[in-house]
This record gives C-alpha cells, structure tokens and sequence, in this order.
C-alpha cells in the first residue's frame, strides 16, 4: 500500500502543479523594451534553439504575445540564396505574465519557460494576439 501512496502523491502533485500553472498564466505583451531585454531574450531564446544566435526587433513582444523564429537562410559568396529547400520548423515563443506579475517566456516546442527578470509587461489585449 505504502509502494503505491508516493507514486500517487507526487501524479496528483505533478497534475495540480501543471493545473496551477496553466491556469494562472495570461498571454502578455511588454510595456518597455530596451538593449538590456532584447540581450536577455536572445540569451534565452539561444538556449531553447540550441545556441544558434537571433536578431530580435526593438518591437519584439510589444504588439503580440509570439514570436516566430526563423533560421536564416543561407547565402553564396555573391550573397545569393543557396538553392534547395530549407525544412526546418520555425520556433515559436510565447510571452506570458502570471499571478504575480511576473513575465514568463515559453518556448512552445518544447514547454520550457523561464521567467523574464527585470521586464514589465501587462495582459494582452483580447483583440491583439
């Protein structure tokens, strides 16, 4: 009986947690982007995709709450677009802010969230996206 209560604490902790979590975030937009934010999401952003460096806008996250990120495409030397199809999927991030104001970028791919220190953003808009 005892074998069976911690597996079944921590699958109603894990499923409460995850409850909790969903329902207390709210899809986001920040209020002020400067260098320091735009520095800190590309090092977050690295981290999801694998360390490939991103250009982000001065406007990222100010009008929606996703972002997509594409790969660049790759040039010859006369910086033409090398030919053939690139098929890699575009990632994709959302901003959120939770309970506590808090703004939480998630990478959508993978569920991985980190929380954005230093960032002010507010609830988005219903007729934004």
């Amino acid at each position: 009986m005892k074998r069976l209560l911690l597996p079944l604490a921590v699958l109603c902790t894990t499923l409460a947690g995850c409850a909790f979590a969903k329902n207390n975030l709210q899809p986001a937009r920040f209020v002020l982007v400067n260098e320091a934010l735009i520095t800190q999401l590309q090092q977050h952003i690295m981290h999801f995709i694998g360390g490939t460096p991103v250009r982000l806008a001065d406007t990222v996250f100010t009008d929606s709450s996703t972002l997509y990120v594409e790969r660049v495409m790759l040039e010859d030397a006369k910086g033409m677009p090398l030919t053939g199809r690139d098929m890699a999927a575009v990632n994709t991030f959302s901003l959120w802010i939770n309970k506590s104001a808090q703004c939480v970028l998630k990478h959508n791919r993978s569920n991985a969230v980190v929380v954005v220190k230093d960032a002010t953003c507010i609830k988005l808009d219903k007729k934004a996206s």
